[in-house]
């Protein structure tokens, strides 16, 4: 059975729609199908230079640092 989640837009319901697992609207993703990991309302597969990956979801580095595996 396929998961689906939708978002309201007006008065209708829209399907979020892939790689989004669910989304705020057609184009802002909350969070990701796969292992694909969020960064800010978009979906990448790999967290770019100056952020790591926790829980499918990109976080910025601690300034000082240009790559890191976690907040510190």
């Amino acid at each position: 059975m396929d998961f689906y989640s939708f978002f309201l837009a007006g008065t209708h319901c829209k399907k979020c729609e892939d790689p989004c697992l669910t989304c705020a609207n057609l184009i802002s993703c909350l969070t990701c199908n796969n292992k694909l990991n969020l960064l800010n309302d978009q979906c990448v597969e790999k967290c770019p230079d100056g952020y790591y990956s926790n829980n499918k979801e990109c976080f910025r580095c601690n300034p000082i640092c240009n790559t890191c595996i976690g907040k510190d």
